[in-house]
Order: structure tokens, then sequence, then C-alpha cells
């Protein structure tokens, strides 16, 4: 996923006014807990449905990480025995639509794309696939090899691991620093039963949001998820948040030899959790200074100046404090001058703050980008359906505001709170030839 689509789903915009007009939006709880919300759209033939399960990565057993994505990959498995058919990929592409899956450190989600008038078909197959998931121990084993294939794969992306690495050194002792897939060795643990009990805990209608953006009437679909998942017992989730990560007082830094051509630095800085949304409204701004677009002050600043070959920015907001990630890759012989001017660009906006013309032109820019990645109902969905998982819909709609209240104030207090770096982590990837350059720090 690109840093523009990452930022879709952290912030909003001044056109989202229209993109996610609240005119337009309706919500409701059945009896048994299971939250829906609905955006009427008649432009398109077409509807956009997210299930949203507050079961990411952070709510995995603490000796048994991957345990949440494993369960996402088994909700896709024909059942044996199941008259009905509850596969729900056979039952949605049978009717021409789309479906797909991810397990994020928050939640995890099942979106979908079909038509509207397919609904009543599709409805009872999903309610099954969440609710009544089986979990046959030899189809589980077929399972956990291909995950580990993924996790095999995964470690050929050298950008992916050293942002692993990064995340792994900010939280050593909280499950945001694992790997959301889990490990050879986690996965080696987790069998059918422990799958079972893992859905059992967090696969109930209380602990589910449907949402859905198309051409539908919201009454008419009220009706319909009603019929299909009103049946199922209400059960309350006894889940405890783990205890906070304690805060990074002094830097953290790893220098590891790898198999890479170029030397690739991973820069990782503490950042807001949903918690505290002013100062993630500003660091969305700060990413956008940095980051986003040919004029960010790492473009302009580092990579134009031939210090860098290539970067990449990250912010998500996470339900705890997330993390602002930046990976870049780097000559050897440039490694410090590189760090040095990456740093700095970081601490200039904690020194010097912006002007209100820069603010200006950032604000801009978040609203178009916002804009341009929420044409789609599926996009729609997946902005709304992000935050509520970790907090509520409402704030992709009422964001916008919430972006034109930060002030230059705003940027500069929170770029010297979190870009300090007395609480930087450093993560750099070496070629096996490459010569050291002399202070890690």
């Amino acid at each position: 996923m690109t840093a523009l689509v990452l930022l879709a789903t952290a912030g909003t915009s001044a056109m989202a006014g229209a993109i996610l007009d609240p005119a337009r939006i309706r919500e409701h709880t059945l009896a048994n807990g299971l939250r829906i919300i609905v955006k009427e759209e008649h432009g398109w033939d077409v509807v956009a449905m997210g299930a949203y399960i507050r079961a990411g990565s952070l709510y995995d057993p603490p000796e048994m990480p991957g345990m949440a994505h494993f369960l996402e990959h088994m909700l896709f498995h024909t059942q044996e025995g199941d008259a009905e058919g509850a596969d729900i990929a056979r039952v949605v592409e049978g009717h021409g639509g789309q479906v797909n899956a991810q397990t994020t450190r928050d939640f995890t989600a099942v979106s979908i794309t079909t038509a509207p008038e397919v609904l009543p078909q599709i409805l009872p197959v999903l309610a099954r696939t969440l609710l009544e998931a089986k979990f046959d121990p030899q189809r589980v084993r077929q399972e956990r090899k291909t995950i580990v294939q993924e996790i095999a794969e995964r470690q050929g992306r050298a950008f992916e691991v050293l942002t692993e690495a990064v995340w792994a050194a900010a939280y050593p002792g909280h499950p945001y620093g694992e790997s959301v897939g889990g490990t050879a060795d986690s996965l080696a643990r987790i069998d059918a039963d422990a799958l079972k009990a893992y859905h059992a805990r967090f696969y109930v209608p209380g602990n589910i949001a449907l949402l859905a953006v198309g051409d539908i009437d919201a009454t008419a679909f009220f009706s319909l998820v009603q019929e299909a998942f009103g049946s199922y017992t209400q059960k309350a989730v006894d889940w405890r948040p783990p205890a906070p990560e304690p805060a990074i007082d002094s830097p953290k830094t790893s220098v590891q030899t790898e198999s890479v051509t170029a030397t690739l630095i991973g820069l990782g800085f503490r950042g807001p959790g949903i918690g505290k949304k002013r100062d993630v409204c500003a660091m969305d701004l700060l990413y956008t200074l940095l980051g986003d677009g040919r004029k960010a002050r790492l473009t302009t600043e580092v990579e134009a100046q031939g210090l860098v070959t290539a970067f990449n920015l990250d912010f998500i907001t996470h339900l705890n404090d997330g993390l602002v990630v930046l990976s870049a890759s780097v000559a050897p012989d440039k490694e410090l001058e590189a760090r040095t001017a990456i740093m700095a660009q970081f601490q200039r906006l904690a020194t010097e703050g912006v002007t209100d013309e820069e603010l200006a032109a950032a604000k801009r820019q978040l609203r178009n980008s916002y804009a341009f990645t929420n044409e789609a109902y599926s996009d729609q969905v997946g902005s709304m359906g992000f935050y509520e998982m970790i907090d509520s819909y409402r704030f992709a709609v009422d964001y916008i505001d919430a972006v034109n209240a930060v002030t230059p104030e705003d940027i500069k207090r929170v770029a010297a709170q979190y870009f300090d770096s007395q609480k930087a982590v450093l993560v750099v990837f070496r070629p096996p030839t490459a010569t050291k350059p002399g202070g890690e720090v």
C-alpha cells in the first residue's frame, strides 16, 4: 500500500464534506450489539461493504503473534458438510462481485463489492462466515504452510523487513512490535483449538461493525442485516489492553549486515494515537510537509540533493500511540550525510515551525489527496470503517474541521514533542561490503 493510500485512511479533507456527507449516513445497532453504518449513494448500481472486527494483532495472545491474521485466512476456507455453502469467496465471486480481507494491528476487515440485488444471498453467508467459522485441523495445517510461505516471501522485500525492524525496536514489549503475520515459530504454536478459542472470544456481534456505501436504501439494508445477523446471541468481549510501552527516553540504534545492494535507513518516532486527535491532525500535516509530493521537504532537501535514492514516509493513526517511520535507500558512502540531513528536516519543524502559507498549502494538499483516494465506494467504506474500529466513523466525517483548526503553533508543538532525536529509533541495514561510517547515534 502506498503512502498516499495510507494517508487516506488516516485523515480526511475539505472535499469530504461532499464525499462523507453526514446527511446521507445512517447508523443502527442490532439488539445483539452489531453496528451498522450505511451511506446511500445512487450514482452507480453497486454496493461496497466492509465487515470490521476488533481483532487485529494488538489482540493476539502474547505467546501466539499472528493469531488474528491466521484466523482471517481461515475465514475463506470452504467448510466440510456445509450444505448452505459458507464459502464467502465462492458465493460473492459467483455473483460477479469481489471479496478480500486484511488484518492490521487494530482490526480485521472483510471487504465485498457486489450488486445490490444479490445482498439477500450474500449477507447470510457473510454472517455464517464470521460467526460460525469452523476450524478443521487438516485445513489449519494447510493454511499454516501458506502463511509461512508468505512470511518467507516477505523476507525478500527489504523495505518491509526494515519497517518491521523499526516497529520491533520501538515496541519491544508490546504487540505493536510484533509482525502482524507472526513468525514461523509463533504459527507453529497455533492449532485448531487455539483458533476456535480466539474466534469465540472476538468474533461476536458486539465486536463487529458492518458498513455499506452504495445504491441501497438504508432502512431496507438494516432489515436484511437483521435477518442475517439478528439471531446470533449477544456476548461481551472480555479483553484488556496490554500495558503501554514505556516512553523512549534515549536513542535506540541497531546496525545490521544484510543481503542488500544499498544501505537502508529506517528512522522511527512514536506518534499520537487516536486519543490525541488534535495531535493526530497535526501529525498528518507534518507527514504532508515532510514527505508527500514534489515540494515536500524530504524530496527537495534530501532526495533532490542526491543523498537518498528513494524514501518512504508512513504514519497511520492507531488505537494506541503509533509510529512515524521513514525508510530510505542510500549509497553506502553517503550514509552519515544522509542520516544527518534527514534528521535535520524533522528537527527544523520542531525549532522553526512553518509559516501560515506553508500550512495552508499542506492542508490543501492533504484535502486533495484524500478526495482523490476516496472516489470509490469501497474507499469510503475503508475510511469510515478504519475509524469505527479505533474510535468512531464520525471522526472521518468531522476531520476536515479538526484539520482546518490546526495552527502553526500546533505544528511546532507536535514536531517538538514527537520528533525528538533523544526519542528516535534508528535501524540500518548495510551491504556486506559497506565501509562502516563511524559513529552510530
